[in-house]
């Protein structure tokens, strides 16, 4: 398989049939990931050896340097301002993937919280 950085990649399937095991695997071949986590779940795992953990993209901007791999695990005040400053940070920075695990979840209470449309 191959995936362009450029490429955007929606991975869905069944609970437990192995979305987030695979998203992993292919997150730990690349550097500057930066990991969206509304649900505060997300770990690598056996794969990096570090978990940088960030609740704010100030945070993110002020203390994360690459190459490494970031877990952005947004406050609910975040969630409410919408994703729109996280976008534009990762934009500035130039060549960082983000991974949204759990893209449901960045809709807050039913209504389109963190920039997203209901569909």
């Amino acid at each position: 398989m191959k995936i362009k950085r450029s490429d955007r990649l929606f991975i869905v399937g069944q609970t437990g049939s192995g979305k987030s095991y695979l998203a992993r695997e292919l997150l730990n071949r690349t550097d500057y990931v930066v990991v969206v986590d509304p649900k505060h779940m997300f770990s690598w795992e056996a794969g990096r050896a570090y978990d940088d953990i960030y609740t704010t993209v100030k945070e993110l901007d002020q203390q994360w340097e690459g190459p490494a791999a970031a877990i952005y695990r947004p406050s609910q005040a975040e969630l409410y301002t919408g994703c729109n400053a996280l976008f534009s940070w990762a934009w500035k920075q130039g060549n960082i993937l983000v991974y949204v695990d759990e893209a449901y979840d960045l809709m807050v209470g039913g209504r389109s919280g963190y920039g997203c449309k209901s569909v």
